[in-house]
């Protein structure tokens, strides 16, 4: 038999006890949960065999980002914590990483998506802020697309899905660092928005500016974001279709579907869907049915309404040329 590359070069005991000398001051309480995130991690829509994996998949990356975020810690020391987190991944570490280390070895997967997070976070422990729109979507590349690669890779999709699969992933991140974008600079001082985009509509402070004038420079940078998120959206429509895990597709249709509802789908696109035209009609009475036989489907789309609503309060409904 193969051993998949991911598994044959880590070490999957986990420490007894407590993690490893010095580990326990590598990680930080955790900041988020899996409903505040750009999508949900460990649905209950998916295979049951799957969602230990996937929860500690999430663990670590969310390990990860909060030492990214984390406004005490200089930047050596993050970026020390973060090595600690990568080396975990093959021998000893922090609980996070040596969790994460036992679900490679069981699995394969995973350890190629962790170290792309990783490039991610030590951006992020740098305070680099988003010059271009190609500096945000080689941003997207490493904070959201290995979650979408890791998922497809878990469920045993082809490669032939990653590109839909990363469409979808950039696309919802930058929808999360545009409802948060105030957020970020208020807090960490860090812009994804490409701030070549705000310095010609009049600059930073202009920009950020809560008051009328801010709103008016801010609008034409957050409409031409959106024109590109829906060509993105094109593509990450056509996923589901892509998919033989019918888990995995129902979850993703679910996301393009409650897109839908703030009109980020277009005519057209719906018509090419392979699924949404089964789901649209049945979608509002599956949320409901589930949610009474079991309570906690309904939490899976509470998740996902509650981040498209949030988005849609930051947001313009729907873009221009819709």
């Amino acid at each position: 038999m193969t051993v998949p590359a991911d598994r044959a070069i880590v070490d999957s005991s986990l420490p007894a006890g407590t993690a490893s000398t010095g580990a326990e001051a590598v990680e930080l309480p955790a900041s988020k949960t899996s409903g505040q995130e750009n999508f949900p991690v460990g649905s209950w829509l998916l295979p049951k065999r799957h969602r230990p994996h996937i929860a500690t998949f999430y663990r670590f990356a969310r390990a990860a980002d909060d030492i990214g975020d984390d406004t005490d810690l200089p930047t050596a020391e993050k970026l020390a914590r973060l090595d600690a987190l990568d080396a975990g991944l093959v021998q000893g570490g922090p609980e996070a990483a040596a969790r994460m280390r036992v679900s490679i070895a069981a699995t394969g997967i995973g350890l190629v998506d962790c170290r792309d997070l990783l490039v991610a976070f030590r951006r992020d422990s740098e305070n680099r802020s988003c010059r271009t729109w190609d500096d945000l979507v080689d941003y997207c590349r490493y904070s959201a697309n290995p979650v979408g690669r890791y998922l497809l890779r878990l469920h045993g999709q082809a490669e032939s899905t990653f590109p839909a699969g990363d469409a979808l992933c950039t696309m919802l991140q930058i929808l999360n660092h545009l409802q948060d974008c105030g957020d970020d600079w208020r807090k960490l001082r860090r812009i994804y928005v490409p701030t070549d985009w705000i310095d010609a509509a009049g600059g930073i402070d202009r920009f950020f500016a809560a008051d009328a004038a801010g709103a008016r420079l801010r609008r034409p940078v957050i409409d031409r974001c959106l024109d590109i998120v829906d060509v993105l959206l094109d593509t990450a429509s056509t996923l589901p279709g892509q998919l033989t895990s019918r888990p995995l597709a129902a979850e993703v249709s679910v996301m393009l579907w409650l897109a839908n509802q703030l009109y980020w789908l277009s005519p057209e696109i719906k018509l090419q869907s392979v699924v949404y035209p089964w789901i649209e009609p049945v979608g509002p009475k599956v949320i409901e049915s589930m949610g009474k036989v079991l309570p906690v489907f309904r939490d899976v789309f509470s998740e996902l309404e509650s981040f498209f609503e949030h988005a849609a309060k930051e947001l313009p409904a729907q873009p221009p040329h819709l």
